[in-house]
């Protein structure tokens, strides 16, 4: 199971897709989590939590889900 949801940053949060502290506070950004065993996402035994940044998510076509290009 996958889950994502779009949040405003109150502090500054690395991006998992861009391998760098990408979001900015007051900047859009999708969290997501992926339960244990979740194909090629999530392997291991426990949940895992991601964070995406608006320009990655409009790299990959999920700009739209935060108010972004698509």
């Amino acid at each position: 199971m996958i889950w994502s949801t779009v949040h405003t940053a109150r502090k500054a949060h690395y991006c998992d897709g861009c391998a760098r502290y990408a979001i900015k506070p007051g900047q859009r950004y999708r969290k997501g989590k992926a339960s244990p065993g979740t194909d090629l996402i999530n392997e291991g035994p426990h949940w895992a939590i991601f964070r995406e940044c608006a320009d990655c998510a409009t790299r990959y076509g999920r700009g739209h889900l935060i108010g972004g290009a698509a």
